[in-house]
């Protein structure tokens, strides 16, 4: 509506009127977007953990650790395709879904993001590992 004029919108919204309609287009979080995200977040923890792979050391870090990783990425890939179309042939899913609530995906990925950048900033400043 502005052709990405930053002014242009900050002009557009120092109009009183225009607030509630410009907040009315934002997407809101739902329980069903976090529910999604919660889901796949466990599922992808759970494959990291339960399967095998070479492992891997990673850099040393200033403190003079050296993260041990597990070279499973494409088993786990390949696990997430087939369990997907797994659920959507013998369950209710329904990927539409997940089109449908990409804007309320979109939003609780951005809430967590900040949160986590938030925490791992005060963790690595005030609470640094070894």
């Amino acid at each position: 509506q502005h052709g990405g004029s930053a002014t242009s919108f900050a002009l557009h919204l120092s109009d009183r009127k225009n607030w509630k309609p410009f907040l009315d287009s934002l997407p809101t979080l739902s329980w069903e977007a976090t529910y999604y995200i919660a889901a796949f977040g466990a599922f992808q923890a759970a494959l990291q953990l339960l399967v095998p792979g070479k492992e891997f050391v990673g850099p040393v870090s200033p403190k003079g650790n050296r993260p041990v990783y597990k070279a499973n990425g494409v088993e786990s890939y390949l696990i997430t395709l087939v369990a997907f179309f797994a659920c959507w042939k013998y369950t209710s899913f329904e990927p539409a879904r997940v089109y449908d609530q990409f804007g309320e995906m979109l939003n609780a990925l951005n809430i967590f993001g900040n949160v986590l950048c938030l925490f791992l900033t005060v963790k690595g400043c005030y609470f640094p590992s070894r």
